[in-house]
C-alpha cells in the first residue's frame, strides 16, 4: 500500500464519479473519492480521511481541469448539499448517470450488458422544481450546525429531516432521500467510465463519452475556463442569472436564518433564491423573512425546543400556476398572520396554511389531520400530468418534476403495452398518478383497440345493437353501418323497421350520452370512455393516500380505477388466490428502500407477465432485478430518465417479462 494517510498530499487522475458528486481515483491501487473532482482531471488533493481500503481527499488544485468542467452560477453550490453537479456541462452528467445504472446493475444485478437506454433530459434543466422545503433556525445554530443530531438525508434540498410513519415511504420515494454508504462509494468505483462522449440535447450516449477532447476544448477556447453561458448552449440549457446567496456564517443576519443545509454537515447555508426552484419561491422567502424580522418571530432551535417557525414547504403548479405555502410552527398561531397572508397574496401564492409540530424531533408536518390550519384559499393546489388533474394538499406525495414526470409516466404506460382488456395493478399508488394515468390510457386503448362483439356481429351477418353502429361508425367502420346509423347522422328520421328494432332493443330515446357523442364525432366524456374498460386497481399503504387517489378518480370522470388500503405485500397474495385474479401487468414503484421481498415472490411465484418497474435508486432496483431475474423474468428495457438535473439521483423505468410468457417473435 502507498503511503496514504491523514493529511498527506497526493496527484490523482480521476477516472469516474459517483452518485455523490465524489470523483473517483487511485493512488498506486488505493481507491481515493475527491469531492467535486470530475473524470479526466488531475488533481492534487489533500486525504482527509483514511479507511482500510479507500479514502477520502479535497481539492488543493485542479492541475489539469476536465474539458466537461463548467463556473457554476450558483454561489453557494460548493457548500449546498442539494446539487452535486453544477460544475459539470448538463450533457456530461447524463452520460454518468447511465453509467450509475449499469454500473450498479452489473455489480449489484449480475447482469452482463444490461439493457441501459440513454439517459432522458431536460431542454431547460433549470427551475424544474415544484417543491421545496426550508428549514428555519436561529442565527447560532446555523453557524455552528449540529451534527450528530440528524441523519445524512436531511443534508438535501429534497427532504430535511426525518418524516412521520405515513410520509416515509411517500417522500422516500418523491424526494430521493437517504445516504449512500462508504461501502456503497466503493461499489460505484468500480468499473471504468466510459471513453467518449457524443453531445445530444436530450440524450448523451455513455458509450462515446471522451471522445473528440481535444475538438471540444478548440470548440471552448481553453479547457477550464469557458463561460457558464457556452457551456450552457452546448448543454442545450439556459443559465438564469443567480442572486445573492450568502453562507450564514459571514451575513448580517443576527436573528434566524432560512435555507438549505451544506453538504455532509448540519450547518444551514442561508439562500434568497436556488437555481432548481420554480420562481415563485423566490418570492415567498423575501416575504416570510421580511416578516418574520419586522415582528421579531423566532425560529426553531431543536437542542432548546423553543422558538415558533420550523419549516417553510412551498409547493408550486406548474399547470395552473397555483401556490400554496405551509409554515410549520413548533405551536398554534403565527403572529399578525393576515398581514403576511396579504403580503404572500401579492406576490401569487393562492393558499397558506400553518402546521403545529411540537413534536420533539426533527420531522417536519405533524401528518394529523386537525393540526393543519388553512389561512387563506382552498388548501389545496391542482396540478395536471397530461390530461389528468390531481388536487395536491400540504403532505400529499407527488413527483417535484413535472416536465420529466409526464416523460416517465409515457414510458411507463408504454411499456406495459395497454390495450384496455388487461388486468393491472399498480402495486404503491399513492394518490393515484400510476393508477389514474393507466386507466385513462386504458381506457382510450380499449375503445380504439378492442374487437368488440358488434365486430363479431358483423362477420356473422347478425344486427348491431344501436350503441355499436355508432361505436363502428365512429372508428371508421362505415361501410357496415345500418341504415339507422345512416339516418342518424344526415339529421333524417329512423325507417320505421328501424324504429321497431331500436325499440326492442331498450334503445329508441335513451341512446347513451356516448352514443350521441360518436355520432357527432366528438370525443367520449371521462365516464363513458372508462365504463366498459377493464378496471387499474391501486394499493397502497396511506389511508390518506387512498382517499385522495378515490377524489382524483372522480374528479376526472375515471370510473375504471379501484382502490384498497393496505401493505402491497399483504394485499397481493390474498388477492391472487385463483388464476382468474392474477394481473397481466403490475406496476411497482416502491420507495427508495425497493420492493419487500415478500412482494416480489408472490410476483414470482404468480408469474405475473409484465413488470413495469419504476425507481428512484439504481442500486435497489438492480437488487431486486436480480431477484425477478431468478425467479424466471428476463430484463427487456431499462430507460433512465433525469428527474433531477444538476443532482447525482435518476429515475428508471423498466420492463421486466416473465421468459416463459413472451409470444415468439417479442
Amino acid at each position: 500500500m502507498p503511503n496514504v494517510h491523514k493529511n498527506s498530499r497526493h496527484m490523482v487522475e480521476i477516472k469516474s464519479v459517483t452518485e455523490k458528486g465524489f470523483g473517483v481515483g487511485e493512488i498506486g491501487g488505493f481507491v481515493v473519492f475527491v469531492d467535486g473532482a470530475l473524470p479526466d482531471e488531475k488533481i492534487d488533493a489533500l486525504i482527509v480521511k483514511v479507511k482500510k481500503n479507500y479514502g477520502y481527499g479535497k481539492i488543493m488544485q485542479i492541475v489539469k481541469p476536465s474539458p466537461f468542467r463548467v463556473k457554476s452560477t450558483c454561489g453557494v453550490a460548493a457548500n449546498c448539499g442539494g446539487c452535486q453537479f453544477r460544475h459539470c456541462e448538463y450533457s456530461a452528467q447524463l452520460a454518468f448517470k447511465k453509467q450509475f445504472v449499469i454500473t450498479a446493475l452489473e455489480k449489484i444485478g449480475g447482469f452482463v450488458a444490461p439493457p441501459v437506454l440513454d439517459v432522458i433530459g431536460m431542454e431547460n434543466p433549470s427551475r424544474y422544481r415544484n417543491k421545496a422545503v426550508f428549514p428555519v433556525v436561529p442565527a447560532r445554530q446555523a453557524r455552528s450546525g449540529h451534527r450528530g443530531h440528524v441523519s445524512e438525508s436531511t443534508h438535501s434540498l429534497e427532504a430535511v429531516g426525518s418524516f412521520p410513519a405515513h410520509e416515509k415511504a411517500r417522500q422516500a420515494r418523491s424526494e430521493h432521500r437517504g445516504h449512500v454508504s462508504e461501502s456503497t462509494h466503493s461499489l460505484e468505483a468500480v468499473g471504468s467510465f466510459p471513453a467518449h462522449e457524443k453531445k445530444s440535447r436530450r440524450v448523451s450516449l455513455a458509450d462515446s463519452f471522451l471522445q473528440n477532447k481535444k475538438a471540444r476544448q478548440e470548440r471552448s477556447g481553453h479547457r477550464g475556463h469557458v463561460s457558464a453561458a457556452t457551456h450552457s448552449l452546448e448543454a442545450g440549457g439556459s443559465f438564469l442569472a443567480h442572486k445573492k446567496i450568502v453562507d450564514v456564517s459571514v451575513s448580517n443576519i443576527s436573528d434566524f436564518s432560512i435555507g438549505m443545509y451544506a453538504a455532509r454537515s448540519h450547518r444551514l447555508i442561508e439562500v434568497d433564491d436556488c437555481e432548481i426552484q420554480h420562481e415563485s419561491h423566490v418570492g415567498v422567502l423575501a416575504v416570510i423573512k421580511e416578516h418574520m424580522r419586522r415582528h421579531k418571530i423566532s425560529a426553531y432551535d431543536e437542542i432548546a425546543h423553543k422558538g415558533l417557525v420550523r419549516h417553510i414547504v412551498v409547493r408550486t403548479s406548474f399547470a395552473t400556476h397555483e401556490v400554496m405555502v405551509t409554515i410549520v410552527l413548533n405551536g398554534k398561531k403565527l403572529p399578525h398572520s393576515g398581514e403576511l397572508v396579504e403580503n404572500l397574496a401579492a406576490t401569487g401564492v393562492t393558499t397558506v396554511l400553518t402546521n403545529k409540530n411540537t413534536a420533539k424531533n426533527n420531522t417536519i408536518f405533524d401528518g394529523a389531520e386537525e393540526n393543519f390550519r388553512i389561512l387563506h384559499g382552498t388548501g389545496f393546489i391542482r396540478e395536471k400530468i397530461g390530461d389528468i388533474e390531481f388536487e395536491l394538499s400540504a403532505p400529499s406525495f407527488f413527483q417535484v418534476n413535472p416536465v420529466q414526470t409526464k416523460i416517465l409516466y409515457e414510458i411507463a404506460i408504454a411499456q406495459a403495452d395497454l390495450n384496455g382488456t388487461q388486468y393491472a395493478i399498480d402495486a404503491h399508488c399513492g394518490v393515484g398518478t400510476v393508477t389514474l394515468y393507466a386507466a385513462a390510457r386504458q381506457a382510450r386503448n380499449g375503445h380504439r383497440e378492442h374487437v368488440s362483439a358488434a365486430t363479431h356481429a358483423l362477420e356473422a351477418g347478425r344486427a348491431l345493437p344501436p350503441h355499436e353502429e355508432a361505436r363502428q361508425a365512429h372508428s371508421g367502420n362505415r361501410e357496415h353501418v345500418s341504415e339507422a346509423t345512416h339516418a342518424l347522422e344526415a339529421g333524417r328520421a329512423l325507417p320505421p323497421h328501424e324504429e321497431a328494432r331500436q325499440a326492442h332493443s331498450g334503445n329508441r330515446e335513451h341512446v347513451s350520452e356516448a352514443t350521441h357523442a360518436l355520432e357527432a364525432g366528438r370525443a367520449l366524456p371521462p365516464h363513458e370512455k372508462t365504463r366498459q374498460a377493464h378496471p387499474i386497481l391501486g394499493i397502497d399503504i396511506v389511508p390518506a393516500a387512498i382517499s385522495d387517489a378515490k377524489k382524483n378518480a372522480a374528479k376526472n370522470g375515471i370510473t375504471n380505477a379501484e382502490f384498497i388500503c393496505g401493505a402491497t405485500e399483504e394485499v397481493l397474495p390474498k388477492l391472487m388466490t385463483s388464476p382468474a385474479k392474477i394481473p397481466d401487468i403490475i406496476f411497482l414503484d416502491p420507495p427508495r428502500k425497493g420492493c419487500d421481498r415478500i412482494l416480489l415472490d408472490a410476483i414470482i411465484s404468480a408469474k405475473i407477465p409484465r413488470v413495469v418497474y419504476i425507481s428512484c435508486d439504481p442500486a435497489t432496483f438492480a437488487r431486486d432485478a436480480k431477484i425477478l431475474a431468478a425467479g424466471g423474468y428476463s430484463l427487456d428495457t431499462v430507460q433512465p430518465v433525469d428527474m433531477f438535473p444538476h443532482t447525482g439521483k435518476v429515475e428508471t423505468v423498466s420492463l421486466l417479462r416473465r421468459a416463459d410468457r413472451i409470444p415468439k417473435g417479442c
